[in-house]
């Protein structure tokens, strides 16, 4: 430690951790002994991750700590929240400059993370690389004949010269982070910094919202820690990553870095110690509209056509043998493509997705399965939501080994029209196998029309028991539909998005009432009926903050367009300018993207939230669902309403894509049962979901959106089953 730099002396924390955070340290305490520990803590929003950063600083670690976060913001929290501390009159070395490092420096990941602009050897590096890639695709002969054509580019082009040779930089830096040379692609204010925090002996490194560190910042990270001489790392996260989500060399050393989680604050245990506000999950069920369902049957009606010409004997040469007695066949063989023999053990361990979905298959079709191979539990056989479950295994299969292994061309048709038909329904059959894809069916359900619809429905329900208390959002992927996500025909550039939504709620006479604003990263739209007022208070707080902005005012039919002009004119003010008026009442209807009202973005007094997103990532989720939970000073008894709204059309062979959906996202939702447990998965919406076909759900809409939309009513009801008060044992246990 440098000599400048004082003893920690009584610095301690000043007040009572919450329990939860006494669980965490519990965790904490007994592994700081072990040189260079790296700690994974997931706690919600809300739970104290700054407090208890900084409680493992003062009264456990007790040596020079660096934090780091992903914004100045939240930088400043850090240093912000020593007041909660006796600092013992060493309130000076608590700092946020980088080039005054003390007892706890408080910086942005960019400080020292922010890679170099260009240099001598960044560029020959980069032109190497351009070079290559020149030769690579033919675009030059040799190396001679590539520099000259760069140089050439350079003389007579400088500005795309430049915008290239940025590309070319970009790609060298990141090679060299990846492959453990992070630290020479730094810039040299950030090496600066790094040389002085390493000169105070740095003992604790606590990374905030640390699932960012996937990429460039996490690369630059693995590398300071070995510079620091293996400190103590303490990562903090409201929501781990989903790893199938990114590069797997990133996600690999991610992993590594932080090991697995140590401790996990559920979201239950701080509703019950009131850190957080009580909440239930909802769903909506709609149908997709008689336009909709005509495209999707369309589409059903080819690949049942499909099914049925598979199932024919073909005179063809070379014909492979119809699908029911193909997959007959392999069951009974159980070859590879090498065409060796296995045993049915054996083949199964190695093809347990075939050779399960092959026999019930089977059993579907003719009504046998080969002699030797065991008939399928029953349990496996209700596994099978729908037949497209049982499909997708077996006609991935017909399709690698069977049609495309044919020496007939008219089976390689074949093979490429299967694939076709299945894209449709959201399957992509590769050279290695089959995978999840976006398509026109999918897109249908997840943006049916019917479900802004729903938006009326729910928010009357809402009013009735809220009145003018009502602070609703909205959020939708996107503000409308890309072009590339388009069913000609059948969806509209707004289906599904958030301009689709206000539509729906400015037409509808009770939600009008609640004056909606749509905010999005680059649109406002406010309701006419609100227009003036928005204007006014927008002028007035614009000119409070003394901003560069210029509003006008651009009529569009049921709403309005507030276009602004000026520098400041950025979703950074706006967002927190039209937050405010939600807060106060202004509009207490809000509609927006996942993007804008997702990750940072607080509005404590959200009491309804509808989720028109189609998200179903851990990270994404709770992310969402985080926004609705936060504690209103205004309504201590807060009880939110989160609602799903889910398409559903049975009689198709996708038709249940969007209840898929909903479970996948709730199977990782903590919720309150009707019995008070405390339960992850969709029985927390309603007892039926647990164990109910979605045939079943389908046939009972009507009577499960009536029970919804009264259970919606009875918050008082809900905040008891809740237990607040009580301790929350959080082991799990499986349901039965």
């Amino acid at each position: 430690m440098s000599n400048r730099l004082p003893g920690f002396g009584a610095i301690r924390f000043n007040g009572k951790l919450r329990p939860s955070q006494t669980a965490a340290v519990s965790v904490i305490e007994p592994q700081l002994d072990v040189q260079g520990k790296h700690l994974h803590i997931v706690a919600p929003p809300g739970s104290g991750k700054t407090v208890l950063g900084l409680y493992v600083w003062a009264n456990l670690v007790r040596k020079p700590t660096l934090v780091l976060s992903p914004n100045s913001a939240i930088q400043a929290q850090w240093a912000a929240r020593t007041d909660l501390f006796d600092l013992d009159g060493k309130d000076e070395f608590i700092t946020t400059d980088p080039k005054n490092p003390g007892l706890l420096t408080s910086l942005t990941y960019q400080s020292i993370t922010m890679p170099k602009r260009g240099g001598e050897e960044l560029n020959e590096a980069a032109v190497d690389l351009w070079t290559e890639n020149l030769i690579s695709n033919e675009e030059a002969l040799d190396e001679e004949n590539a520099l000259g054509w760069i140089e050439d580019l350079k003389i007579k082009n400088i500005d795309y010269y430049e915008e290239r040779l940025s590309v070319y930089r970009k790609k060298v830096r990141d090679e060299f982070s990846k492959h453990g040379n992070a630290l020479w692609t730094l810039s040299e204010s950030a090496k600066n910094n790094l040389q002085r925090l390493k000169e105070i002996g740095i003992g604790m490194i606590i990374l905030d919202e640390c699932h960012h560190l996937l990429h460039h910042w996490g690369r630059v990270l693995n590398e300071v820690r070995e510079y620091f001489d293996n400190p103590i790392v303490l990562g903090l996260t409201a929501t781990p990553p989903d790893f199938q989500h990114y590069d797997e060399e990133d996600a690999k050393r991610y992993q590594e870095f932080f090991g697995e989680i140590d401790y996990e604050v559920p979201v239950p245990a701080l509703v019950r110690d009131s850190n957080l506000a009580p909440y239930q999950d909802l769903a909506f069920f709609v149908r997709p509209s008689q336009n909709e369902l005509n495209y999707v049957a369309k589409v059903d009606e080819e690949f049942q056509a499909l099914l049925n010409e598979l199932h024919l004997v073909q005179d063809y040469p070379n014909a492979t043998l119809p699908i029911d007695r193909w997959v007959f066949k392999a069951l009974e063989e159980r070859k590879s493509p090498g065409g060796k023999k296995a045993e049915w053990e054996q083949f199964n361990k190695r093809n347990s997705g075939f050779a399960n979905a092959a026999r019930a298959f089977l059993l579907n079709t003719i009504g046998s399965i080969p002699e030797g191979v065991p008939n399928p539990p029953d349990y496996l056989l209700d596994s099978y939501q729908n037949k497209l479950a049982i499909l997708r295994p077996v006609l991935d299969r017909y399709v690698r080994h069977g049609l495309r292994r044919s020496e007939s061309v008219l089976d390689h048709e074949k093979a490429e029209l299967i694939t076709q038909r299945l894209r449709m329904l959201g399957t992509q059959i590769t050279e290695t196998g089959i995978r999840p894809c976006a398509s026109p069916v999918g897109r249908i359900m997840a943006y049916a029309s019917t479900k802004v619809k729903a938006i009326s429905t729910i928010l009357s329900s809402e009013m009735q028991a809220l009145g003018g208390d009502i602070r609703a959002v909205i959020i939708t992927d996107f503000e409308k539909t890309s072009a590339t996500t388009l069913v000609k025909g059948v969806m509209d550039d707004e289906a599904g998005g958030a301009v689709a939504a206000l539509r729906q709620a400015v037409q509808c006479d009770n939600v009008d009432l609640l004056n909606p604003i749509l905010m999005t990263g680059s649109t406002v739209l406010v309701d006419d009926d609100l227009a003036a007022e928005f204007l006014a208070a927008a002028n007035n707080w614009i000119k409070e903050r003394n901003l560069a902005i210029t509003l006008v005012d651009e009529i569009r039919g049921d709403y309005h367009e507030i276009v602004g002009k000026g520098k400041d004119w950025i979703p950074r003010y706006y967002s927190l300018m039209i937050t405010e008026f939600f807060q106060l009442g202004i509009t207490k209807c809000l509609i927006g993207t996942r993007g804008l009202l997702g990750e940072g973005w607080d509005a404590s007094r959200i009491n309804v939230l509808i989720d028109l997103t189609t998200v179903t990532t851990s990270m994404s989720i709770n992310q969402l669902r985080g926004r609705s939970i936060r504690l209103d000073k205004q309504w201590p008894e807060k009880v939110a309403n989160n609602w799903d709204v889910v398409c559903l059309a049975e009689e198709f062979t996708n038709g249940f894509s969007d209840y898929e959906r909903f479970k996948k996202k709730h199977k990782q939702l903590y919720g309150v049962c009707d019995d008070g447990a405390i339960e992850k998965g969709v029985g927390h919406v309603h007892a039926a979901f647990t164990e109910a076909e979605p045939e079943g759900i389908s046939e009972g809409m009507s009577v499960f959106n009536e029970d919804m939309l009264r259970r919606s009513r009875n918050r008082t009801h809900v905040r008891g089953l809740w237990g607040i008060g009580q301790p929350f044992f959080a082991k799990p246990t499986s349901a039965i």
